[in-house]
Formats: C-alpha cells, sequence, structure tokens
C-alpha cells in the first residue's frame, strides 16, 4: 500500500483496491459543458480592487432529522464593469433530489449511498431583494440554479441585500453533502452567489467528477444551531459556542473565503498545535494515532507551503474525519478526510491525502480558478505541490521515491491497460469516468509540473509560483496569469510547453 499511497481523492475506495492491486502484481489488467452566459462579454476588475460581497447565515440543525433552518443575508456587490439586470445563485443541494441527478457515477452510487438512495435538497421559503419580494425562478437540471431579477439593474461597484429563508434536507449519503450516524456533511449546502467572468454567468451544474464549484471571495458570518451534544467545526474562527437550554450556537468568522463547509458530530475528539501562527486543529473519532497522524502531517505541509509559496493567511485550520466514501474533500480553512484512513495501516494514504488537502489551501482557496472549466490549474498543481512537502519534510530521495511510484507507475500501468493520450486541459464534463480524470488532470498533470520545473530549476521556478500566489492571491486565476509568472521568472514563455500537456 505504501508505494501507491495518493492515488486521488476523489477516488472510490473500490477504485483505490483496483489500482493498489494492479501495481502490486505489476500486471496491466484493469477493465477498466455546459456554461450558461448572458450578457456581454467584460474584463473583472483589477487585482488590487478586490470588491467582496458578505454573506450572513445562520441554520438551526436537527441533527436526528438530518434537515436544517437556514436564514441568510447576502450584501451582494457588482465587481463587474456593467451593470448587472439579475443575480444567479447556486442551489447544489438540488442535484441530490433525484437518482438520476445525483452526482455520482453509476460505480459509486452504492458507496454513496450504502442505505440505498436517499434525497437531499434546498426548498426555498422566500426571497426579498431590498426588503421588498423578489421575482424569482428556478431553472436548470433538478432547479439547481436560482435567477433572481433585480428591480433595477445593478450599477458597476453598486451593492444590493438579498435575504434568503430555505429548508435543507441532508441525504444519507457519505458525499460531501450528506450525513450518516457518524458525521454530517453541510458543505455546498447554502445558495451562493454564481461567478460571473469574461464569459458571462457560470451556470455549469453539478458534475459527477472533480470538484465542479467555481466561485468568487467574500465575507462570512455564520451561526449554526445544533443539539448541545454536538460539535461542529469547519471554515473560519470559532468566536462563540453560546449554550442555551439543550441547544448551543456556534459563531463563525469567515473573511476572506471563496465557499464554508462544516461537519457535525456528537462524539469528535480533538488535538492542536499551532505552527507559523496558525492553530491546526485535528477532529477526529477514530484512533488516537489517526487523529495525531492527521494532525502531524497538517502541520508540516502548513510549513512547507508557507515556506515554498507564500503565508496562509487564516488564524485556523481544521482537519476533520468524516464518513466520506473518498479520500478527502478540500475547503477554505477546512479539509474531510474519510474516515477509513484513520485505521490502523493506513497511516501514509493518510499522511498522502491530508498533505494533498492541505496544498489545496494554496491552489483554490487562496488563488481561486475555474474548477469546472480548467481543473488542473488547481488540481495538478495541488497534486505537484504534495510531492513537494515530502521533498521538504523528507530529503530528495523521498520525493523522487514518491514521484516514481505515485506518478510514474500509475501512469505506465494506465497506458498499457487503456493506450491513448490523456489531455490534461480538458474541462470536467469531458471526462468519461473519474479514473481518467485522475489519470489525466492529477497524475499527467504533476508530470507536466515536475518536468516544467525540472527544466526551469529550483530558483526560476520557485519565484514564478511566489509570483503567482501574491498577485492571484484571493482572485480567481486563469492559465495566462500562470504563463505570465512563468515567463517573468525565466525570461521564457512556457505556455507552448503547458499547452502540449493540455492539448495531448
Amino acid at each position: 500500500m505504501k508505494r501507491l499511497k495518493g492515488i486521488g481523492e476523489k477516488l472510490t475506495l473500490r477504485v483505490l483496491l483496483i489500482i493498489v492491486f494492479a501495481a502490486a502484481v505489476l500486471v496491466a489488467a484493469w477493465m477498466l459543458v455546459a456554461r450558461g452566459t448572458f450578457g456581454p462579454s467584460q474584463p473583472r476588475r483589477s487585482a488590487g480592487e478586490r470588491l467582496k460581497s458578505a454573506y450572513d447565515i445562520e441554520w438551526m440543525l436537527d441533527a436526528q432529522k438530518k434537515t436544517f433552518d437556514g436564514r441568510q443575508t447576502v450584501d451582494y456587490v457588482n465587481a463587474e464593469t456593467v451593470p448587472l439586470s439579475e443575480i444567479y445563485f447556486h442551489l447544489y443541494p438540488n442535484y441530490f433530489s433525484s437518482e438520476e441527478t445525483a452526482p455520482f457515477e453509476s460505480s459509486e452510487r452504492t458507496t454513496a449511498y450504502p442505505n440505498g438512495f436517499s434525497p437531499g435538497s434546498i426548498s426555498i421559503k422566500s426571497i426579498s431583494v431590498g426588503g421588498k419580494a423578489a421575482d424569482y425562478r428556478l431553472e436548470g437540471d433538478a432547479q439547481g440554479i436560482l435567477r433572481l431579477a433585480l428591480p433595477q439593474p445593478l450599477e458597476s461597484g453598486a451593492r444590493v441585500t438579498v435575504d434568503f429563508a430555505y429548508a435543507v434536507r441532508l441525504p444519507d449519503c457519505t458525499g460531501r453533502f450528506g450525513g450518516t450516524e457518524d458525521t454530517l456533511q453541510l458543505c455546498n449546502a447554502y445558495p451562493i452567489a454564481a461567478v460571473y467572468d469574461e464569459d458571462g454567468w457560470n451556470l455549469d451544474p453539478y458534475y459527477a467528477a472533480g470538484d465542479p464549484f467555481y466561485s468568487d471571495v467574500a465575507d462570512y458570518t455564520v451561526r449554526i444551531a445544533c443539539p448541545k451534544a454536538y460539535t461542529v467545526t469547519g471554515t473560519g474562527n470559532q468566536t462563540g459556542a453560546d449554550a442555551a437550554g439543550d441547544t448551543v450556537t456556534y459563531t463563525f468568522a469567515c473573511p476572506d473565503v471563496r465557499d464554508i463547509a462544516y461537519v457535525a458530530a456528537d462524539h469528535f475528539k480533538t488535538v492542536s498545535k499551532t505552527v507559523d501562527g496558525v492553530a491546526v486543529t485535528s477532529f477526529y473519532y477514530g484512533t488516537d494515532a489517526g487523529g495525531q497522524n492527521a494532525l502531524d502531517a497538517a502541520c508540516s505541509a502548513v510549513q512547507s507551503f508557507n515556506a515554498l509559496f507564500g503565508a496562509y493567511p487564516y488564524p485556523t485550520l481544521n482537519i476533520i474525519q468524516s464518513d466520506l466514501y473518498y479520500g478527502g474533500m478540500e475547503y477554505p480553512g477546512a479539509v474531510l478526510i474519510t474516515d477509513t484512513l484513520y485505521e490502523m495501516g493506513s497511516e501514509d494514504i493518510l499522511e498522502y491525502v491530508v498533505a494533498h488537502e492541505v496544498a489545496h489551501q494554496w491552489w483554490y482557496a487562496m488563488v481561486g480558478n475555474d474548477e469546472i472549466d480548467d481543473p488542473w490549474l488547481d488540481e495538478s498543481l495541488t497534486e505537484y505541490s504534495t510531492l513537494l512537502y515530502y521533498k521538504e519534510r523528507y530529503g530528495e530521495a523521498r520525493f523522487k521515491e514518491e514521484y516514481r511510484y505515485n506518478i510514474e507507475l500509475n501512469l505506465a500501468l494506465y497506458s498499457l491497460a487503456a493506450p491513448g493520450t490523456m489531455r490534461v486541459g480538458r474541462p470536467i464534463s469531458a471526462y468519461d469516468d473519474s479514473l481518467l480524470y485522475t489519470m489525466a488532470v492529477y497524475k499527467r498533470g504533476t508530470q507536466m509540473f515536475y518536468e516544467l520545473h525540472r527544466q526551469m530549476g529550483d530558483q526560476a521556478f520557485f519565484s514564478a509560483m511566489r509570483a503567482y500566489f501574491d498577485d492571484m492571491f484571493l482572485l480567481n486565476a486563469g492559465k495566462e496569469d500562470l504563463y505570465a509568472a512563468l515567463e517573468a521568472a525565466s525570461g521564457r514563455d512556457w505556455s507552448g510547453f503547458i499547452e502540449g500537456y493540455l492539448g495531448g
């Protein structure tokens, strides 16, 4: 198991076992977008302006029923250069309302729904704009898009207040939105404004492969009321835990985050450590050794990536054991890790997955991108950063070992079983299954960054990465931003080199 760890956090455990077995016996036996555009194409504002919306959210959680009532106020700012006559919001929970639209591949459904299919949803009770009842409608697959018509156009730089009341039902599901007896995953669980960029409004559905999310940084204040026996943790700095009768209300301050995510459980244990001024906490319910191993890996990752790329800006980072059927999932200031990796014998895989998810704090949380059209821009760089973590913590020999077994061997085995090109640069909707997506974006994309680093040398490569991080901090980057940083650091245009991998 040691040499094939970290195959990809979105793979099911079933696929992970297939890959491990194939590597162990060294045989090649694997048998193995919709974008809505409304309005004119316009450039985004410059990096220095950073106009942000603000969300004020209250959830009242019924842990037994796996439901919660929500109220939220969005102070929405038009950060574009043209007036907006409407605002679009994603309603991700509605994709869980039926088996046909649930964001899982057919091979994953048994593990995602261990007790059989269970629906989830978000029901809008009311919406008002500026204190008056709003004109809105639900659109798209599973009514996963909410179109909010504004009473008058919102001028560039202007703000409008939108108030929501809604009810959310969690499915009995081991995904990032759902819950079981062990944990409730409250992720992508609220109305979040769609991104308006040079292509207009981004209204992609909830695809099964990858992370089909794309959002702008905003400021959040979140209050979650739940039974007193439960602990809630996730994005942001916990500023309060106020008890009243049988209920406790957790308050989180979350400035400068792309979205929020929380996990609730009635049996969490914790272990914490402060590194580089960041309070890192491991929330776990498995073995104490597993909880400590997750903490150690996270702390080492924070120190490594701070040194390599730039400082982690948030006061806290939470590593949360969760009942997930896949390895892990990243959110700003919080990462979810599957509970199976906390068992004895999984220490190496646990370390790899934790390091990968923490790297996403740099490449996704702080430097954002369109994860739907350009998933490689965060996933490939995050997977390569995971290898750099091993170099920083253990040295050059371990770095090369991880690259050889996690990247080269996997690519060789997959190429024998399914020969042909693996284009790194496709949108997630273009990949037939999660295995091909993982091999192309995670593995082939990591090979691309490995070769780029080797040819550029340490000084130019890390100078480019730090400049890219600084220039695009809290913004959404495109590949041209990466190309510009690489060229500025080296005096050479690397776009052709990268495009060769992106195009196959």
